[in-house]
């Protein structure tokens, strides 16, 4: 099993169907299968074979889903990069991955040249647009040239489905990046997985408006091909643009991370969209507050699914859609479990466990880790065998993740084992004050952490963004939290904000929030 008959059996199946739409240019499924086969085709010629690294730094394209393909017919592995990342962060990944060529965009020209390590192994440099000049040891190509030479299709390396096919550096919410080795099989299994949980058909079109760097989005590339489906691409998300795109192509199913549902919900000029092709959405990638699942259910008027994963998982755990018994209850009550982190995704194995590595009670109360086992689970860090052994338990991946688990199996995540706060020898977690704090009106997000406090240990702080036009004081917050939650949970400071610091999944990355409230 390997990601290349992905696309060989959607050429097969759904030969003269519109594969992907991208700047108003359309292709079919054969043309796609042609393309990404040619693309290997080039690669190869420069040398690039089974198990070489190839980094990308892109754009939401056509071409990304090409260089999936075109990677996986090779046998070669691919590195999908942040774009949003610093010069020295691009540096240790390029330096930690060494790989022998690189696909970007021009526009991030400067930070792909500047973060050459000095021990530098990229041998290619292929640019999308005009070259950007590079050292003379560096061969550069232009895309879309080397896709006009009349190449013809290559046949696909032998590969096993155990073979590494892609490289994703975690976002570093805690530190440094591991980069999280996922096989053809993991992929494979969590693909055909999707389409099956999802509902995934031919007459589906996946807006790729989330990064496709990323898991939130790179999955899709997968299932949505299984499945014959549309790839619609918008370059970087913008809450209008996006909107646009739904009622322009017929979007029927997406993920959006939850900042990006946030400004949806908020965008003063959506209002007007039709929205009516949209069946499905998803949100996952970050914590989601109860009053944006509501407003997102209101906005798009179609069902609303809720995910849980990680990059070691290939993404999904869980996800909230409705089993069987959850269906027999009132709609308000279903309400509620679409809005919790979910039942286990379909290849999955997981349980919560306490300190102890006993499984806590199905009460909705007890809080222990998560744990998963199965197909799409990892096979490890690269080049971090110390690391990869901390992270398994008796062939369980331990998430670092908190939550609880109720009756009817569904998970609530309540935080990251690193993000948990200890005050004054009570445990709070910062999703619930979270959620608290931005269901006050005027809130835009709320950001919880804790920093050492000499008298109770740590204490709870809060970055505040407020929505426009609208003015929120901290006497005011601490006033609503008094309402809800007991008196340790309350934050002893809290500052307002015009942004906070994001990986480019959006997650915000909590160490370096901490870091802004220990320096002021």
């Amino acid at each position: 099993m390997d990601l290349w008959q992905i696309l060989e059996y959607a050429a097969c199946c759904h030969s003269e169907r519109i594969a992907a739409v991208d700047n108003g240019r359309s292709i079919s499924y054969d043309q796609l299968l042609a393309k990404a086969s040619r693309t290997a085709g080039v690669l190869e010629d420069l040398g690039i074979g089974r198990g070489d690294r190839i980094s990308a730094v892109l754009d939401n394209c056509l071409d990304y889903l090409l260089l999936y393909f075109a990677a996986a017919n090779l046998g070669a592995i691919l590195n999908p990069i942040n774009v949003r990342l610093h010069t020295s962060e691009l540096t240790y990944i390029l330096d930690d991955l060494e790989p022998r060529c690189l696909v970007a965009d021009t526009g991030y020209g400067d930070l792909v040249i500047n973060s050459l390590p000095e021990r530098n192994t990229v041998e290619h440099i292929i640019w999308r647009g005009e070259g950007v000049k590079a050292p003379r040891k560096i061969a550069i190509h232009k895309f879309d040239e080397i896709l006009t030479d009349g190449r013809t299709a290559r046949s696909p390396s032998q590969v096993q489905s155990n073979h590494i096919a892609h490289v994703y550096y975690t976002s570093g919410t805690t530190g440094r990046p591991k980069g999280a080795m996922l096989s053809h099989a993991n992929v494979y299994v969590h693909a055909l997985a999707a389409a099956y949980e999802f509902g995934l058909s031919n007459v589906d079109c996946w807006g790729h408006f989330a990064p496709m760097f990323h898991l939130a989005d790179a999955w899709s590339c997968f299932a949505i091909t299984f499945s014959g489906g549309k790839h619609v691409f918008l370059r970087r998300f913008q809450p209008e643009a996006a909107l646009s795109l739904i009622q322009e192509m017929g979007v029927t199913v997406t993920n959006l991370i939850p900042s990006m549902l946030n400004a949806i919900v908020h965008s003063p000029d959506g209002n007007e969209i039709d929205l009516s092709s949209m069946r499905l959405i998803l949100s996952g990638g970050a914590p989601i507050s109860p009053g944006l699942v509501r407003a997102t259910i209101r906005r798009f008027g179609c069902e609303y699914v809720q995910t849980y994963g990680l990059t070691e998982t290939s993404p999904y755990v869980t996800i909230s859609r409705p089993t069987s018994k959850v269906k027999s209850l009132p709609v308000e009550d279903q309400l509620k479990y679409v809005s919790k982190t979910g039942r286990p995704f379909l290849p999955i194995s997981l349980k919560v466990v306490n300190a102890d590595g006993q499984p806590v009670a199905n009460d909705g109360e007890e809080v222990g880790e998560i744990w998963a086992k199965g197909p799409t689970v990892f096979s490890g860090y690269w080049r971090q065998p110390e690391e990869t052994e901390a992270k398994f338990c008796e062939g369980w991946f331990r998430t670092g993740d908190l939550a609880s688990l109720d009756e009817y199996g569904y998970l609530n995540i309540v935080d990251r084992l690193d993000d948990m706060i200890i005050t004054g020898g009570e445990n709070v977690y910062s999703i619930e004050v979270e959620n608290v704090l931005s269901a006050y009106n005027g809130v835009y997000e709320a950001c919880v952490v804790g920093i050492p406090d000499d008298e109770w240990g740590e204490k709870v702080v809060a970055a505040i963004l407020c929505k426009p036009e609208h003015t929120v004081s901290a006497e005011e917050l601490v006033a609503h939290c008094k309402m809800y939650l007991a008196g340790y949970k309350i934050p002893k400071d809290i500052r307002f904000v015009d942004g906070v610091p994001r990986t480019g999944s959006g997650k915000v990355v909590k160490w370096k929030l901490r870091q802004l409230f220990d320096i002021q």
